[in-house]
């Protein structure tokens, strides 16, 4: 067998790892504190409190003069990410060692950033400029941000391989036997003749052979650049590293460019495993370069398991981000490699001591082998492509006297774990049809006829005498039972059973009367097992005078048109969803202009029994924790309704904190600062049976950590936003501030005042005039009227008509600066407050405000019984975030205040379900809404 020996013979050139110090430099605009130095015993802390990663960007090779003489130089940047850790920041610090000579050089710069983002609002750039290197040899970068973690996840690392200068030639010996049926000799070559320098006239090297071959192929100039496509199985952890390890020498050493799919993840993941192996291998079949098969143990068991219609699936393959490559390579390579015409395309090789001879599949040692796979070998290479449809002539099933024999095909028991749509012609009726759609059902397959009867088909005959479960008329009602089966997320699969065209449905009764003689001949001849079913396919073919092979292929025809019909409709379904799919996200990201400023809690919800509690001693109830904060609710319910909002807020670097941020995932937190010295905000709730609030507790100490000079950095974000939603939870000149910028940019800011003593905060000022929107309650209404000197009622009244009428009353003052007040009644619902148009309520910002008449409507709660009650604490939120969406999504009132209803209903709940739930529901009769006049 083939053992893999490489010769490559280069120019030496002597090197050193140092820099132009004449190019370096980092200080930059408003940031003059920069220093560069030689690296030093690192600083290491927990991971909560280590600022977060950088990012690379762009690199670039060139030529410098330095001294009268050009060196190629390499240049590196980096970015700092615009997070609240940025505040833990003290500089980063960049390691580049030479794979080839193992020099190494370390600088350290240090800095302290004045803000997240530079003057340009952009990320904070630092590069390392003028590094020389040397031609051919690989540099390993490694940057992390000082102090570093005490773990390496916060390091970026990547490989630089420099190319040619001046032009040199490589080149690589296979030496081996036994490979293809004959000793195999093969030179490859590796490595063009092209230089950095297109002026130069140096001459190419002459490459060298152990042996001294006088047939060795010669470089010349301008040769393009040989590729070699690796194929190759995820034994184990250290047989990857192997294998990258050889890709890296032939990188680096030899100069080949390697094509293997652990390099190209992102592009497989896009175009698809089975499309990316057909690419490269149309590209390779045009030119001279190589595939390389490395035989394993796993490539071995693998073919092994395509050749008796099983499945194996190793523990590397479930955790690699491309999945097993290996099995779509095989089933695309296998029928061209046992052509003579390729035999010059392919390397087959193993590693020597870790693998052996025995690890070669049969195809690579038998020349002009055809064959083909089962039903079930198939199924597992398409689904394993990504292929949702694929086309048969007939499938398997459970052979006649099976329940004695248990003589059952696997291509059953692969569709009842496969999930993929196998069109065929239904079963042969040699089999027991029956017994077959029962072992279907109980491996849970969806089998449905294709045609305007549910008769199942037996394969030459339109009906065996037993029904499907379905039929479907059409390709695209198959491509939709296709879509849903597959949307469940369920693993079995589906069997379309396509009849025998009518104009061959005479001949299949006449085969089959020939199948039930060759049958009975069997049972007289004793022919068991495997030997049946080629037995009575040659009997068939003689007694019909080989009209069963004519009604075979017709059948496969037919087949193979209604499978690609069905496939085109099941493509341009998902086609149009995506384009559905894209073009929202397009329409909302016009929408994700939204600032929500406020608090970020984790909360302990205690829940009692009974709608008393007792203070002093123990109560019966349960206790959970939850996430909230006003603003945080907010923002959460808006990021689930389609919107991104920008959430800047404040928590610790405990415990909490990781909590916070795990489950804040799909938000963006970019604007949350971690303050070392603080704890994060948390929230104890006591609530009845019913869900009323009883008790609060809060250290809320850290939102005061929001302050002016911190949401200062964020000034231009906020004053192109479309809307700013602030938490009353602010401090006052937080508030005051994002104010003062309203009335310069004309901003809409919208106030969740939180509860009735942090009410006040706008209105202690001329601040309050600068706002939009508010949604108190009455009693936080009663205390902005009160703050403004105004006179209000000593107790809130109780009927609706009382609590209506007091709630226009004391909005009428606030109206003659706000746009909109949205003023929340508990069990009696909403009363919304603003501009009068078309026997509705404007609630659409507005740049500039105008004369307008003003007006308010009614709306009832929704009816809930007590047991649906789970707690109202935060419910306001969900109905404020809510509506802001339904606004911004240009709604109108009625459906902007029933989204609102939705959401607060449904936010004791998981809310991860609120944008279905709210949509469905918006599409139901209008809320009934009772005009009132103000």
């Amino acid at each position: 067998m083939i053992r893999v020996v490489f010769f490559c013979f280069c120019l030496t050139v002597s090197s050193s790892l140092k820099t132009l110090h004449q190019l370096i430099s980092c200080n930059q605009p408003d940031l003059d504190n920069c220093t560069i130095g030689n690296c030093s015993e690192p600083l290491v802390v927990k991971r909560t409190l280590a600022p977060t990663g950088p990012e690379w960007g762009p690199e670039w090779m060139g030529v410098v003069e330095d001294r009268g003489q050009f060196k190629p130089v390499l240049n590196v940047s980096w970015e700092i990410q615009a997070t609240a850790s940025i505040n833990a920041l003290q500089g980063s610090q960049i390691f580049i060692q030479d794979e080839k000579t193992n020099e190494t050089i370390c600088l350290k710069y240090v800095y302290k950033l004045p803000k997240p983002l530079n003057r340009n609002y952009e990320r904070w750039t630092f590069t390392l400029d003028g590094l020389v290197v040397q031609p051919e040899h690989t540099y390993f970068v490694t940057i992390h941000n000082i102090p570093q973690p005490n773990s390496e996840e916060y390091r970026i690392m990547k490989e630089v391989v420099v190319p040619d200068y001046p032009p040199r030639t490589m080149m690589v010996k296979f030496v081996g036997g036994g490979v293809i049926g004959a000793t195999c000799l093969v030179y490859f070559l590796l490595r063009t003749c092209t230089s950095i320098n297109p002026t130069s006239q140096a001459p190419a090297s002459t490459p060298q052979f152990a042996d001294n071959n006088n047939d060795t192929p010669q470089c010349t100039q301008g040769e393009p650049r040989r590729r070699l496509l690796i194929i190759y199985s995820l034994d184990h952890p250290l047989y990857k590293n192997i294998v990258l390890k050889l890709c890296g020498f032939l990188r680096a050493k030899c100069g080949t460019e390697v094509i293997l799919d652990m390099l190209d993840s992102t592009r497989l993941g896009m175009i698809g495993g089975l499309q990316w192996l057909e690419w490269h291998k149309r590209q390779i079949e045009k030119s001279s370069d190589k595939i390389l098969i490395l035989c394993s143990r796993g490539v071995q068991a693998k073919w092994n398991a395509m050749c008796t219609g099983k499945r194996i699936q190793l523990k590397e393959d479930v955790l690699s981000t491309v999945g097993d490559m290996l099995v779509p390579a095989l089933c695309l390579m296998v029928p061209e490699f046992v052509k003579s015409t390729t035999f010059e395309k392919y390397i087959v090789a193993y590693f020597d001591g870790v693998s052996s001879e025995d690890d070669v599949p049969s195809p690579f040692h038998i020349t002009r082998l055809s064959g083909g796979t089962t039903v079930s070998a198939t199924m597992i290479a398409a689904h394993g492509v990504g292929i949702p449809v694929f086309v048969t002539g007939g499938i398997g099933g459970v052979h006649r006297d099976g329940e004695n024999s248990l003589d059952i095909s696997a291509d059953l028991t692969e569709l009842g774990r496969t999930p993929i749509a196998v069109v065929s012609a239904g079963v042969k009726s040699i089999l027991d049809i029956g017994r077959t759609l029962e072992y279907l059902e109980t491996q849970g397959v969806c089998v449905a006829t294709y045609g305007s009867s549910n008769k199942f088909p037996a394969f030459f005959s339109p009906q065996s005498g037993f029904n499907s479960p379905h039929h479907v008329c059409n390709p695209w009602e198959a491509a939709e039972l296709i879509a849903s089966t597959l949307s469940l997320g369920l693993q079995s699969g589906i069997l379309f059973a396509v009849p025998i065209p009518a104009e061959h449905a005479a001949a299949g009764q006449e085969i089959e009367d020939a199948i039930q003689v060759a049958v009975k001949e069997i049972s007289g001849k004793r022919i068991t097992g495997r030997d049946v079913t080629p037995y009575i396919l040659q009997k068939v073919n003689k007694l019909t005078k080989g009209k069963s092979l004519r009604a075979n292929i017709a059948l496969i025809h037919n087949n193979a048109k209604v499978g690609s019909q069905i496939a085109c409709a099941l493509s341009k379904s998902q086609n149009d969803k995506l384009k559905s799919a894209t073009k929202q996200k397009e329409n909302l990201a016009k929408k994700n202009d939204i600032v929500v400023i406020g608090g970020i809690n984790v909360d302990f919800i205690a829940k009692g029994k009974t709608d008393t509690l007792l203070f002093g001693q123990t109560n019966p109830g349960s206790v959970c924790q939850s996430f909230g904060g006003v603003g945080r609710n907010i923002a959460d319910s808006l990021s689930r309704l389609g919107h991104n909002p920008l959430f800047i807020s404040a928590t610790g670097t405990d415990t909490h904190s990781e909590a916070v941020f795990n489950h804040c995932k799909h938000m963006n937190t970019s604007g949350v600062v971690k303050l070392h010295d603080k704890s994060t905000a948390t929230y104890c709730a006591v609530i009845t049976a019913s869900g009323e609030l009883s008790l609060g507790l809060g250290d809320m100490d850290i939102h005061q950590q929001i302050t002016e000079q911190y949401v200062a950095q964020f000034e231009n974000t906020l004053a192109s936003s479309t809307l700013v939603c602030l938490d009353g939870n602010l401090p006052v000149t937080t508030i005051n501030y994002v104010c003062s910028l309203a009335k310069k940019h004309s901003m809409n800011v919208w106030y969740e005042p939180t509860d009735s003593d942090k009410a006040s905060k706008p209105f202690l000022s001329e601040a309050w005039k600068s706002l939009s929107y508010t949604s108190p309650n009455l009693s936080e209404l009663c205390t902005m009227n009160k703050t403004l000197g105004l006179e209000v009622p000593q107790a809130l009244p109780e009927s609706l008509d009382e609590v209506l009428e007091l709630a226009m009353t004391l909005s009428r003052p606030l109206l003659e600066h706000l746009h909109c007040l949205i003023v929340t009644l508990g069990p009696y619902g909403v009363l919304v407050c603003g501009e009068s148009k078309d026997d509705s309520i404007y609630l659409q910002p507005r740049k500039f405000k105008i004369k307008r008449q003003l007006g308010a409507l009614y709306y009832p709660a929704l009816n809930m019984t007590d047991k649906e009650i789970v707690n109202v604490s935060g419910a306001g939120d969900s109905l404020a975030g809510a509506m802001i969406a339904g606004m911004l999504q240009g709604r109108d009132v009625d459906r902007c205040v029933r989204m609102g209803l939705l959401a607060a209903q449904l936010s004791p709940r998981p809310i991860w379900s609120e944008s279905l739930e709210v949509e469905s529901k918006l599409n139901t009769d209008r809320l009934h809404h009772s005009p009132v006049a103000p």
